[in-house]
């Protein structure tokens, strides 16, 4: 099935503005559940902007509480989750956020009371811009040549437009992940992407025959992506892409 973008009827009726959140995962998954207008937000912008905050949610839980095991398992059920969202393959959306409410409950509930703060960001909010989507998918799909890859994101920034591009670019291959991986040196100063050992060794599983391209939504000094791909070209011994949609920009590195 041909992926069609919530971005494309969200972006144009949205404001930059709609990006500040400042609450629990409960409350928003709360809000998620009900799917109504709230203030000024639409169902549709629920649509697109909740799914990377519950991302975010269990990115930073993982990494402040690395002693609670199989986060990572639950941070892929909340990946597989959010596609499914943006790619609207649920019948009955509510009860698919009720299910996973309840099994956060079930198996972390102190995630629930996890405050979410996002603020606004222009380079983030333009990265979501669809039209950016299409210029760099246009570049991009030549380059990968219906080859399995595997995505990875950098979160926190890249996620929500990471997961559009993602979708995009799934329907010209046969095979492919998509992971999204802490790295943000402006807002959050890391020094390098934040992976646990296991996301690690199930990365360095994920990337065998696979081509892999790590995403961000912009370059900005530049500094960011000299790292990521310093980091990922050696963690996956092999050339990987490195992608931009606000920059539109594409580059391929091994330094063997």
């Amino acid at each position: 099935m041909t992926y069609k973008s919530l971005f494309d009827n969200f972006y144009p009726n949205a404001s930059s503005k709609f990006m500040n959140y400042e609450d629990t995962l409960e409350k928003l998954l709360k809000e998620f559940e009900e799917l109504k207008t709230i203030g000024s937000l639409k169902p549709i912008d629920i649509l697109v902007l909740y799914p990377p905050r519950i991302i975010r949610a269990v990115i930073d839980y993982k990494i402040y509480n690395p002693q609670i095991t199989r986060l990572e398992d639950l941070l892929q059920k909340v990946i597989n989750f959010s596609l499914n969202i943006y790619s609207q393959s649920f019948s009955d959306i509510s009860k698919e956020v009720r299910n996973l409410k309840e099994y956060i409950a079930t198996n972390f509930p102190d995630l629930l009371k996890f405050k979410i703060i996002q603020d606004e960001d222009k380079y983030t909010w333009l990265a979501m811009n669809p039209q950016k989507a299409d210029i760099l998918i246009a570049k991009l799909v030549p380059i990968i040549k219906s080859k399995d890859i595997l995505f990875i994101a950098l979160a926190h920034g890249g996620t929500a437009s990471g997961l559009d591009v993602y979708l995009r670019i799934k329907d010209f291959v046969l095979v492919s992940n998509f992971y999204s991986v802490k790295f943000s040196r402006r807002k959050s100063f890391n020094k390098i992407p934040q992976l646990s050992s296991t996301e690690i060794l199930n990365l360095k599983e994920l990337a065998k025959n696979k081509q892999v391209i790590i995403y961000d939504e912009d370059v900005a000094s530049g500094n960011t992506k000299k790292i990521a791909i310093s980091f990922f070209s050696d963690l996956f011994g092999k050339e990987i892409y490195f992608v931009s949609s606000l920059e539109s920009q594409i580059t391929n590195y091994y330094e063997n």
